[in-house]
């Protein structure tokens, strides 16, 4: 072992200065810096987008129709405003040298709202047929944020919460988690203080690789 140690000493020292690079970041969660990098999942879908594999040129969506009931459209309005300004990634600007948070200012984006209600239960199928197809076939452009498209619907159900959004920016998970935060600022409900952001996450995820602990995962 002596031996061995003797040999590989460089990279041994190396890896535990990873280590506690890793652990300083950790603990203070402080940045500096405006470009952050892909996550490996996110670095797949972007590469996706394009024709540099086979079966390419296809955008990761998510897409979810949410019932609100009679909340109205200023309070839908004003929710989503909340998360835009909460979450981050919401406000993502991707590239494939990595991802930049935009300033809300500079953030432009208009809620549509269709009124149903007195339209025939045909017609009312034909328009969210219509929808849907238009948000099937709309392709998010990672430079140009915001990568999400909101729609309101009303209809005699209630109030309907469309969303679409660049898988790129947000797995399903956290589209669930979304739309549970929503319904809690409708409902009045403090959200807690967002303890981690992704940008901290992705530049911690980058740090650690070639750290003890990264070699002790890989192993497992």
């Amino acid at each position: 072992y002596k031996e061995k140690v003797k040999i590989y000493k460089n990279e041994i020292i190396e890896i535990l200065k990873k280590e506690r690079r890793a652990e300083k970041f950790l603990a203070n969660g402080k940045t500096g810096i405006t470009e952050y990098p892909l996550t490996e999942v996110q670095a797949a879908y972007l590469i996706g987008k394009t024709e540099a594999v086979k079966w390419g040129g296809i955008g990761c969506k998510g897409y979810i129709e949410v019932n609100f009931g009679a909340h109205t459209i200023e309070e839908l309005s004003s929710a989503w405003e909340l998360l835009v300004k909460r979450h981050e990634m919401l406000r993502a600007k991707v590239s494939e040298n990595g991802f930049e948070i935009v300033e809300r200012e500079r953030i432009k984006y208009e809620i549509e709202v269709l009124d149903l209600r007195q339209v025939l239960k045909e017609d009312k199928e034909i328009a969210l047929s219509k929808l849907r197809n238009k948000f099937n076939a709309y392709v998010f452009d990672t430079q140009n944020p915001p990568l999400f498209k909101v729609v309101i619907t009303r209809q005699a159900e209630g109030n309907f919460f469309h969303l679409l959004i660049d898988l790129i920016i947000s797995d399903f998970a956290s589209v669930q988690l979304l739309v549970s935060e929503m319904g809690k600022i409708l409902k009045g409900i403090p959200l807690k203080a967002v303890k981690t952001k992704f940008s901290n996450y992705a530049l911690y995820n980058q740090q650690r690789k070639g750290s003890l602990k990264w070699y002790r995962d890989r192993a497992y």
